[in-house]
């Protein structure tokens, strides 16, 4: 986290995103951090009522709480419904660094028919070619690749050593982590007798604004049809997405998760780490699927799910686990 030098007044942080102050509107913050390891000037956070006891050892000058939530004299507070949803707001505001300096770098490779935006960030040794478009503010991190007729929106921020393949277009503010591989080919084979005939991969990658995408993860542009991720969707490290996946808006993927070609996710899901999902399948929207299941079958409803094989509603799956646990004593 980047220390504000000037400090920001806990009254600037109310009238920048609501709340009620009680204590000192003036008291000024300079830092972040827990209530363990807070001290003079830093601003911290209460969420979970089990850990009000440390409140009274915080050496924070403010924290964000609860309503109702007992306080002591000895600092000023924030009053809000979801403390950690405003404290990581307040965050991102004030104490991330956003940046770096717009120039690009005499050891990039820009082609001339590449088209840049302003305050645009080229790393070194970076390479950008032909009919490439780079909106506004974006960051192009060192050694990364943008490959032909690649679209990257505004204030994206493309880590060093990711890799875009052609037929990709990206959002804006999307943030891509190094290492991840976009638009590559998807596993698309015919079989010919003893051999396997490539099928040609001439879809695109279409990926949404405020995306975000983790490490060493990779999602194939589409067959024939395209690729597509959503608006707002959250997607950890060493994640594959097979192609002609479309993922809906606001859906976050944990990490490991591997998701065959042609699976229609829908908005608003959670996928949990090493989930893997067959090919073809069609999951609704508000589902979350636990970690480690394997979904095999089309879900058409709401809910959590759980299980290997076969998988089955959260609740009948746990009711059924104990079932299990108990066979040995109902064998003796």
């Amino acid at each position: 986290m980047s220390p504000v030098k000037n400090g920001i007044s806990l009254s600037r942080i109310v009238e920048r995103f609501g709340g009620k102050v009680v204590g000192n509107g003036h008291t000024l913050i300079f830092g972040v951090g827990s209530l363990e390891s807070s001290g003079t000037g830093d601003l911290s956070f209460l969420s979970d009522p089990r850990y009000k006891h440390k409140l009274r050892s915080t050496r924070a000058s403010a924290v964000v709480i609860p309503p109702n939530t007992l306080q002591n004299g000895d600092r000023s507070y924030i009053l809000c419904e979801n403390p950690y949803l405003y404290f990581v707001r307040v965050m991102n505001e004030f104490f991330v660094d956003k940046g770096f300096k717009p120039e690009i770098s005499n050891q990039a490779a820009v082609s001339s028919r590449a088209v840049l935006g302003a305050d645009v960030f080229v790393g070194a040794r970076a390479v950008i070619e032909d009919d490439v478009s780079i909106g506004d503010g974006a960051s192009i991190g060192a050694g990364a690749f943008i490959g032909k007729g690649v679209v990257v929106g505004e204030y994206c921020d493309i880590k060093p050593n990711v890799t875009i393949y052609p037929r990709t277009q990206i959002g804006k503010r999307t943030v891509i982590h190094s290492g991840a591989v976009l638009g590559g080919d998807g596993f698309g084979y015919v079989c010919d007798a003893d051999a396997w005939v490539k099928v040609p991969q001439i879809g695109f990658l279409i990926i949404g604004d405020d995306v975000e995408i983790g490490s060493n993860t990779t999602i194939d542009r589409g067959a024939l049809d395209n690729t597509f991720i959503g608006n707002g969707v959250k997607i950890d490290n060493q994640v594959q997405i097979g192609h002609n996946c479309f993922i809906g808006d606001n859906t976050a993927i944990a990490g490991c998760v591997g998701m065959a070609g042609s699976v229609k996710v829908g908005s608003r899901c959670k996928i949990g780490g090493a989930a893997m999902i067959t090919g073809h399948l069609e999951i609704t929207n508000d589902v979350t699927i636990s970690a480690g299941s394997l979904v095999s079958r089309t879900l058409k409803h709401a809910g959590r799910y759980t299980g290997v094989y076969p998988l089955s509603d959260h609740v009948e799956w746990v009711r059924n686990a104990i079932q299990l646990r108990r066979l040995g004593r109902l064998k003796k």
